[in-house]
């Protein structure tokens, strides 16, 4: 008698599920239930991961381009001084005086004028 009741006893305790990391309650059926919910996470973690390097590699060009407009910038403004001062009249004068021209010091005549004093001389 004392071994019916021990086998009672033993059937009325629950069975023992294993013991997983993610709790007891949780079995095959509903790691497959949550299967395609786990996929998609996944999915989005990939993405989410893949356009962070993409920024981060869409930073660095910006930053490059960033500095080379301004090194051309300060390049631009660098040429354009040096042109503003070949062109002045004085430096125009040195450079013409070293091939040896030198400038107009009276109006000049327009050969239009020569021509029709000429015919009216005649």
């Amino acid at each position: 008698m004392s071994e019916a009741i021990e086998n009672k006893v033993e059937e009325q305790k629950p069975k023992k599920t294993k013991k997983s990391f993610l709790g007891r309650k949780f079995n095959e059926e509903k790691a497959y239930a949550i299967l395609p919910f786990a996929t998609f996470l996944t999915i989005l973690a990939l993405i989410y991961i893949a356009n962070s390097y993409y920024v981060e590699s869409s930073i660095r060009k910006i930053s490059k381009l960033q500095t080379t407009i301004h090194e051309l910038r300060a390049e631009d403004i660098e040429l354009k001084t040096q042109l503003n001062m070949k062109t002045r009249q004085s430096e125009i004068n040195l450079r013409a005086e070293s091939q040896g021209l030198k400038p107009l010091t009276d109006q000049p005549t327009g050969i239009m004028e020569l021509k029709l004093n000429e015919k009216k001389q005649d």
